[in-house]
């Protein structure tokens, strides 16, 4: 089976609240099996919280939709926020060599 790599800017964090919960998120994510390699950082120029997924699949429009339950997932029980929304924005979705 191929592999898919999805990219998420997450928005409405401050750096601080981030900062506070940034290492619980990589730890969910990475407890997540079926999502092979998993890369989260806070990107300062944008305001963002930034989740880097792959995993297995061949369709990067459905397999976007199911990282991105995942890291929704994630974030709810990694972080605490004082913002009224956050913001989910796929930045990129397609396939990938296995391995990757």
């Amino acid at each position: 089976m191929e592999h898919i790599l999805v990219k998420f800017a997450v928005n409405g964090f401050t750096e601080a609240e981030v900062s506070d919960g940034l290492q619980y998120f990589r730890d969910e994510l990475a407890r997540r099996p079926w999502l092979t390699r998993t890369a989260a950082w806070w990107e300062q120029e944008e305001s963002s919280l930034m989740a880097e997924v792959v995993t297995e699949g061949d369709d990067p429009e459905r397999g976007a939709l199911g990282v991105l339950d995942e890291v929704r997932d994630c974030v709810t029980a990694s972080f605490n926020f004082s913002s009224e929304a956050i913001y989910f924005n796929r930045l990129e979705a397609r396939r990938v060599p296995r391995g990757t």
